[in-house]
């Protein structure tokens, strides 16, 4: 996904001169190219994440639509000052991508661990969080964004997560057309087996597909919704669909409060709120060290926290 992410955006840089990339020592191979056709568009900024958010937000107030990208705990857990003040309270608009969603350099250790990125930024408000589950889905969300110059946070994952057309079909979808007013950022599947109880799992993120007792909870779903975007309006709409059901499990495989609590917070002030069971499923909030790898860590430390 990083690889296609990269190659779609070097493929826009000459025709889109307001595009300026920033690497953080990180992405040069891939954008060996684009740095040889606009050598002034794409700067290797090296380890100094801060610098590179705060220059990022100068260059939008003057015009630009920065990218910035590097691995996740460096850029997001280095720079969350500067993405907190010079982006989000000051209104810049820069697309953040990060590569090694949660555990994706788990056999680096903790230092490259960075399952709370998600929860962080939804605690400073940051507007638009999105975790595509296939490279097709990542290129249409990532060609949205840079046409609506967008401020997002792009959550790369080595992952790829297609539904079984076979059990599950698809009956909303995810759209993103440009003449659309209203945009949706989630989509909904319907199993073939119409004798399932009223059971909906939401998928927040490729990765779901790791924790525990995945299998067998959507198994016995009548409905799934991915979800690759979140923003305040998919919380709000999600919160009604929810409604809906008599259980509801929420796959989350990163640090889950600031979702909850939001997405809670849509659920009882806009709905009439009748599910008999909310669960979360989602990474125990723990350190690991260099001897696991992505999947065990997701499925071996699973915890389910019951949120009704």
């Amino acid at each position: 996904m990083r690889n296609t992410l990269l190659k779609n955006i070097s493929q826009k840089l000459p025709t889109m001169r307001d595009i300026i990339v920033l690497l953080g020592d990180l992405g040069t191979f891939q954008m060996r190219e684009a740095r040889s056709l606009c050598p002034e568009r794409v700067i290797n900024f090296g380890i100094m994440e801060q610098s590179m958010i705060g220059f990022a937000a100068g260059l939008s107030k003057g015009g630009y639509y920065p990218i910035t990208y590097s691995i996740t705990p460096f850029l997001v857990d280095r720079a969350y000052e500067q993405i907190k003040i010079d982006l989000i309270y000051n209104n810049n608009n820069v697309l953040i991508l990060s590569a090694g969603a949660s555990f994706d350099y788990s056999n680096l250790g903790p230092t490259h661990h960075c399952p709370h990125d998600v929860s962080n930024l939804l605690s400073i408000n940051h507007p638009c969080i999105v975790h595509p589950f296939t490279k097709i889905e990542s290129i249409k969300i990532c060609d949205y964004l840079i046409d609506h110059k967008k401020q997002a946070y792009f959550r790369i994952s080595t992952s790829e997560c297609e539904l079984d057309n076979s059990k599950f079909k698809k009956i909303k979808k995810l759209f993103l057309e440009k003449a659309s007013k209203k945009p949706n950022f989630f989509e909904k599947y319907e199993s073939i087996n119409k004798n399932r109880k009223n059971i909906l799992s939401v998928l927040f993120g490729p990765d779901s597909k790791f924790l525990n007792n995945y299998e067998q909870i959507t198994k016995r779903s009548r409905n799934l919704i991915t979800v690759p975007i979140i923003t305040p309006k998919t919380l709000k709409n999600l919160a009604f669909e929810i409604q809906n059901y008599d259980e509801i499990f929420l796959f989350i495989p990163y640090e889950p409060s600031s979702l909850i609590s939001k997405l809670l917070n849509y659920l009882t002030n806009y709905t009439s709120f009748k599910p008999s069971l909310i669960k979360a499923i989602h990474p125990k909030n723990i350190f690991f060290d260099n001897s696991y790898m992505k999947e065990s860590i997701l499925n071996n430390f699973s915890e389910e926290t019951k949120i009704m």
